[in-house]
């Protein structure tokens, strides 16, 4: 039915990259923000538990609709297993730790923002408790600038300027021999001795993170769609919860029905409809389809799109 083990982050996310990895396609967009981001980064780099992913193996009698992690490049790759819960946390790590491309976020105002991090090594190396404070964001360009674009905050737009600010980025901690070696050859030509700093911020952050496990609770291919339904409801927790609508959705996913395809067709062809009785106690609204996943989806569109009744005492009620 299912087991639960621990696996390197790197493989993990290598997983992701090489498309073995992907989600259903019923799951939601990603959504989280650069705050999210930040905290999940400043987590893994001290080691503590981001909670579990859960995972379902291909090739059994339940098939989804398979789609890559936002920032995959590879295209046309069958996937070895699914990620059903998770993809919040595997998308920021994928994009911020792993690929090369900006993250694509949102800032504290909600504003769609292009983001990359570093970690001040200076900072990190000290750090007794939280990290958030050494974690940074910067745009695409990697400039920082304020006052309308006027003033220049933060540069680190070339190699030098992380070497000569001491700002480690965070997408080359999986590949990172040569950075460091570049960061002691500059300031050694300066006469700067970091070799303490370069060893505390390696042994407490660079390798929490390149041995961070995580654990998985791999559901196999040969779940029922029931038990698979309902272990992915129970899990959806935590995080940036599911509403009804996309559980069901995830339901009717297994039986290869896209329920929100078919909402978004209502939706589009609702201003041809004829309108509902006033009364939708009384006189509901029906659908002649015989197909039991169609009614379903014209249901929640009438619910939707319904008015609420009018209660009981209200001026209408009386006549007014």
């Amino acid at each position: 039915m299912f087991d639960t083990t621990k696996e390197d982050l790197k493989d993990i996310l290598r997983k992701v990259n090489e498309g073995k990895l992907q989600l259903p396609d019923f799951q939601r967009d990603y959504v989280w923000g650069d705050e999210d981001v930040r905290s999940l980064i400043a987590s893994i780099a001290k080691g503590f538990p981001v909670g579990a992913l859960l995972t379902l193996e291909t090739g059994g009698e339940v098939e989804f609709k398979p789609r890559v992690l936002e920032g995959v490049e590879v295209r046309d790759v069958r996937p070895t297993e699914l990620l059903l819960d998770g993809q919040q946390r595997m998308t920021s790590l994928f994009q911020a730790a792993f690929a090369k491309a900006p993250v694509r976020t949102r800032n504290v105002h909600k504003k769609l923002v292009e983001r990359l991090y570093y970690i001040d090594i200076k900072k990190a190396a000290a750090s007794k408790g939280s990290l958030e404070d050494a974690i940074i964001g910067v745009p695409a360009d990697r400039i920082v600038r304020t006052n309308f674009g006027k003033t220049i905050d933060l540069d680190v737009s070339t190699r030098d300027r992380e070497f000569e600010l001491d700002l480690f980025p965070l997408n080359q901690v999986f590949d990172s021999r040569d950075w460091f070696y570049d960061w002691r050859d500059f300031w050694r030509a300066k006469g700067r001795d970091i070799t303490e700093l370069d060893r505390d911020f390696v042994r407490t952050i660079v390798d929490s993170i390149e041995r961070y496990k995580m654990p998985i609770i791999r559901l196999d291919r040969n779940n029922k769609r029931e038990a698979i339904c309902v272990v992915f409801e129970k899990v959806n927790v935590g995080g940036k919860k599911l509403d009804a609508f996309e559980l069901v959705t995830a339901i009717y996913a297994a039986e290869k029905f896209d329920l929100r395809e078919d909402w978004n067709g209502h939706k589009k062809a609702s201003k041809s409809w004829p309108p509902f009785p006033h009364d939708r106690r009384t006189e509901p609204a029906r659908c002649a389809h015989p197909d039991s996943q169609y009614r379903l989806s014209a249901g929640l569109h009438a619910l939707a799109y319904a008015r609420p009744a009018t209660p009981k005492g209200s001026r209408r009620c009386k006549g007014r």
